[in-house]
């Protein structure tokens, strides 16, 4: 999907997530002990996504429902693309659903997904820097 030489095992755009319509974690394949978490289970427009330590909390469970990442707390909320600003290093944030297209995600392969933007594409969900512990 993304137009980048196909990544190691290790990439920075290498995730193990939930297929469509189904509630899992979605983990960093360069390090399956870490996953994408809501901080605090706050479920505030704003707040910033971050990578954790897997911990199977509802904080932690998202729902890929065939163009949006949902929030397996609240299926209300989606990860964003802050103001549409698809810089790199930009940090996703958890907002209302709202059918923007900052909100709709294209899966890859399976067993080695990669999150790539709808509205941008070649812009993929990043661990920026690849740092992971």
């Amino acid at each position: 999907p993304c137009p980048h030489p196909a990544p190691t095992p290790s990439g920075n755009q290498q995730w193990y997530g939930p297929s469509t319509c189904s509630k899992q974690t979605i983990l960093f394949k360069g390090n399956v002990n870490k996953c994408v978490d809501l901080p605090n289970s706050d479920q505030s427009n704003g707040n910033k996504i971050q990578i954790w330590d897997c911990n199977s909390a509802t904080n932690q469970i998202w729902n890929f429902d065939g163009m949006y990442i949902r929030s397996g707390i609240n299926n209300e909320k989606c990860i964003d693309v802050p103001g549409g600003n698809y810089d790199k290093g930009n940090k996703l944030e958890l907002w209302d659903c709202n059918g923007h297209t900052n909100q709709q995600w294209r899966a890859g392969p399976a067993n080695s997904v990669q999150w790539e933007s709808v509205a941008q594409p070649g812009k993929c969900i990043d661990l920026y820097g690849g740092y992971s512990n």
